[in-house]
């Protein structure tokens, strides 16, 4: 009989090993098996103990932020105004400073309306602005441009 319950640990601690041996996981760190006899009847048990290792990694710096494209040196601004006999004029200006680029004006009419009109550009532009036409192609019978939006460009 004691063959018999030594015999059936034996197998049920295989079974145990196997069942540990197989996992899909990698192998945590070194298994430990300790046997010992009791007084008494033959009875072997067996204890398994896995040891888990943590390992600490240096940190590593964080990446530097992404530069953010420069601001332009000045901010542009446009303005349509009527004058008389039913023409019209636009100034493109800056907040502060000359700007000799390409400046891309934008009309716009009355929200909801559905107005469009084509846009112009013009060369550089100043604090004072200067006045200029607006394009006789964004004048028609009744749709006048009510503002302007200018970019660089």
């Amino acid at each position: 009989m004691r063959r018999r319950i030594t015999a059936l640990a034996a197998v049920a601690a295989a079974l145990l090993l196997a069942a540990c041996s197989a996992s899909p996981h990698p192998s945590p760190g070194p298994t430990v098996t300790v046997t010992r006899t009791a007084p008494g009847p033959t009875v072997t048990r067996t204890r398994t103990r896995v040891v888990y290792r943590v390992r600490h990694h240096k940190a590593h710096p964080a990446p530097a932020p992404a530069a953010s494209p420069a601001a332009p040196a000045v901010a542009l601004g446009c303005k349509v105004l009527q004058v008389g006999g039913g023409g019209e004029e636009f100034s493109v200006t800056t907040n502060g400073g000359t700007y000799s680029g390409t400046v891309s004006v934008s009309f716009y009419g009355p929200a909801g309306s559905g107005q469009v009109f084509p846009g112009t550009s013009v060369q550089g532009a100043t604090v004072g602005g200067s006045w200029q036409p607006v394009p006789a192609d964004d004048i028609g019978a009744s749709a006048e441009p009510i503002g302007c939006i200018a970019s660089a460009g």
